[in-house]
Formats: C-alpha cells, structure tokens, sequence
C-alpha cells in the first residue's frame, strides 16, 4: 500500500470525430491548469495531430473562414485564435512567466521524468531543447 492518501478523479469524455469541437467550451469550466492525458500512441494513429484535423478544429471550434484559405493557413489562423483565447484566461504561454529563468533550466531538466511509451521518448538533451524555446 501506498500510505493514507485521497484520489478524486472526475472525467468527462467526448466521442466522435467533432469531439475537439468541444474543446473550448469545456476549457473555459476549468481555471488555468488543465492536464490533457492520452497514451499508447492513439493520438498519432488516429489523426489527431493531423493538418486537415487541425484546420477542421480551426473552423469549427475557432470560426475561421475557409475561403481562400489553405490547410496550412487555416492551422496557424486556429493556432492564433487558440494563443489569442489562452492570453485573455490568463494561462501563461511561456515557462519564464512562471518564474522559470535561463539558469534554472539545467536542473528543471534534470528533475524532469522521463517515461517510456507514448509518441516519442525525450532524452535530456530534447527536454533542455524544449525548455529553452519554452522561455
């Protein structure tokens, strides 16, 4: 056994290939943190990191017009409105915003886990990667 300890875990699930479309709207019941878990790969087999996925998300979750518009274009407008919307809850779009400075990131590297599965294993060197274009 673990010890005494408490574990509260309420999920809501959505199905279907709109099921992002949901996405903002659900956000917006949460505060500023949110974890979004998925495993085994699935997001990569089922598309979801797909461009046409992702310019569908820009359209119907953000509004984007799709007139004249490419898939690439498309993406990066959702992406903007996306960044635009994080901004206005006040969600911090960089680790410097939580305090985070250049010679910290060494050890946030170091006390990071590293865990097996999922899309691809980071080594140290791609988490310090990402930590410094996070700044």
């Amino acid at each position: 056994m673990l010890g005494n300890f408490s574990y509260h875990n309420p999920t809501k699930l959505y199905f279907g290939e709109d099921s992002l479309c949901y996405l903002k709207d659900e956000l917006a019941n949460y505060g500023k943190n949110v974890l979004l878990v998925y495993g085994g790969g699935s997001v990569r087999k089922n598309g979801i990191y797909s461009l046409k996925k992702f310019a569908r998300f820009a359209v119907n979750v953000w509004g984007i017009s799709p007139e004249g518009k490419t898939d690439e274009q498309l993406a990066e407008a959702g992406l903007a409105a996306m960044e635009g919307w994080m901004k206005e809850l006040g969600l911090v779009m960089k680790i410097s915003e939580l305090g985070a400075a250049d010679e910290m990131i060494e050890g946030i590297a170091d006390a990071t886990l590293i865990l097996n599965g999922g899309y691809k294993v980071l080594d140290r060197d791609e988490i310090v990667k990402i930590l410094k274009a996070s700044m």
